[in-house]
């Protein structure tokens, strides 16, 4: 019963980001949206959503595994906690558009938010349902580095997360503005 909460606790994280006051839960064409934790299950929720949405594009909020732990060359490490927010180009079930990639890690250069590009291609995240629903939907996964993802004793930073919600607020800005 415990992992299932911990797993809910991460696939939540893009819940933080509607909160009231901040501005964050609609810009555009955008909808954030939590899937009800089914990630695990099939990408249900995520498709399901993407489909009544009918969204012009998509930024997927994760935790994805850091690898800089005891154990783990740092070649095999997909990224670094602390390093700031992750970007993927491509994972097991999407590969993400390049202008997206190349924009994130511009803007967060630009702006001084630490960005890092996830040097290994594994998992998958609600993206792999949501840029093939309907017509196709332009994604791109930001991620939080999270040691010892899905266990009882997870762990980020504040400023990973921080760096997350500044880059998300960055893109959709540049998205909804058609500018990408």
């Amino acid at each position: 019963m415990a992992q299932e909460h911990l797993v809910q606790l991460v696939q939540r994280f893009g819940a933080v980001l509607c909160v009231p006051g901040k501005g964050l839960c609609a810009c555009g064409n955008f909808s954030l949206c939590q899937p009800q934790g089914q990630l695990q299950g099939g990408l249900r929720g995520a498709g399901t959503a993407t489909y009544i949405l009918e969204p012009d594009a998509a930024l997927v909020l994760e935790g994805t595994t850091a690898g800089d732990i005891p154990g783990v060359s740092p070649t095999d490490a997909a990224c670094k906690m602390g390093g700031g927010a992750v970007i993927s180009l491509t994972d097991m079930r999407t590969v993400y558009p390049k202008d997206y990639f190349r924009r994130a890690m511009a803007l967060g250069k630009e702006n001084n938010i630490p960005v890092q590009p996830k040097t290994v291609r594994a998992g998958g995240t609600d993206a792999g349902t949501i840029h093939v629903s309907r017509g196709g939907v332009k994604t791109l996964t930001i991620s939080h580095p999270c040691r010892y993802i899905h266990s009882a004793i997870a762990m980020t930073t504040e400023k990973d997360i921080e760096a997350v919600i500044d880059l998300m607020a960055l893109m959709m800005a540049e998205i909804s503005g058609g500018k990408l």
